[in-house]
């Protein structure tokens, strides 16, 4: 298995968040439109097993990666208010410039990548097709913000770990965001490209034996990583692509461990987690419980704070 780093470009607001769960299913749903329902059961027959072919990260903005879940250390000395503020500031940053084979160098950002917008819809009586009387409900979309990326251009970074070539992974990519991403596709959001070419990545010779996870995660049975420091969220995800019709399109609730979780680990690796199953009344259905993980340069172990 090998780490490589792809890129895409969004060209519109989104309505559903750039996660690694989220784009590992869409790439089951490119094989399944392009090579059809034997190619996506092989797939996730590989998928079920200890080397997984496919493991992708969440999408993080160019040149950064999610901010490591680290051990604090109390600061002791009296803090100016600037060192304050600082300390504060960096508590609330989602992300940190990448160390892994980024030849220009990025500096952090304080302006936020994405402005959020309320917008306000109807509810269709679907009997009738009509409005329905106080029907009217919102949604909120995520625009993005072009003076928060490099040259202005709405870029991202993926990290995939597999034994694919490259020709198939940039394949999978693009069937995988050629009709969109996430929720409202149909309407405009989620309009994505991939950008041409893979970037193997190479660990660093020198780094310490804790890892971080670059995506959505759970905990398999056999491996409990040592001494995991995460946050963890909720998934209520539903179904769509060709099961969008089905009488119950909303999957089971799971509870997973969010990038930018942290761990100790001494076997090489590079991804964590396993395949979810059983989330759905039907049984073919599952979900990416799994994501590339990297280790942390020598000493990045505690996180200052007050």
């Amino acid at each position: 298995m090998k780490l490589y780093k792809a890129q895409i470009e969004l060209h519109s607001p989104i309505a559903t968040p750039l996660k690694g769960d989220t784009i590992w299913g869409h790439i089951v749903w490119g094989i399944a439109t392009h090579e059809g329902d034997i190619d996506v059961a092989a797939f996730l027959a590989g998928c079920h097993s200890s080397n997984p072919p496919f493991v992708i990260s969440s999408a993080f903005p160019q040149g950064m990666l999610p901010r490591p879940i680290l051990s604090e250390r109390v600061v002791t000395k009296i803090l100016t208010k600037t060192e304050y503020a600082q300390i504060k500031a960096k508590k609330k940053s989602r992300f940190i410039p990448s160390f892994l084979n980024d030849s220009i160098e990025i500096k952090g950002n304080a302006q936020p990548y994405f402005i959020k917008e309320s917008e306000m819809h109807n509810t269709i009586d679907r009997l009738s097709l009509t409005v329905q009387d106080q029907g009217l409900f919102s949604s909120e979309s995520m625009w993005p913000n072009p003076n928060a990326f490099m040259s202005g251009r709405i870029v991202f970074d993926l990290y995939i770990a597999s034994d694919y070539e490259e020709d198939r992974i940039m394949q999978l990519l693009i069937w995988a965001f050629e009709n969109g991403y996430g929720a409202d596709a149909s309407s405009g959001k989620g309009v994505v490209t991939v950008l041409p070419g893979l970037q193997k990545i190479q660990i660093p010779a020198k780094h310490s034996n804790r890892y971080m996870a670059l995506g959505p995660f759970v905990l398999g049975k056999e491996k409990i990583p040592e001494d995991l420091l995460s946050n963890i969220f909720v998934r209520r995800g539903k179904i769509g692509g060709g099961f969008g019709n089905s009488f119950n399109p909303f999957k089971k609730t799971v509870i997973l461990f969010d990038e930018g979780a942290t761990f100790m680990c001494n076997e090489g690796t590079l991804f964590v987690g396993n395949l979810i199953t059983d989330v759905h009344s039907d049984s073919r259905i599952c979900q990416s419980g799994f994501c590339p993980i990297i280790p942390l340069p020598e000493g990045a172990t505690h996180e200052e704070t007050v």
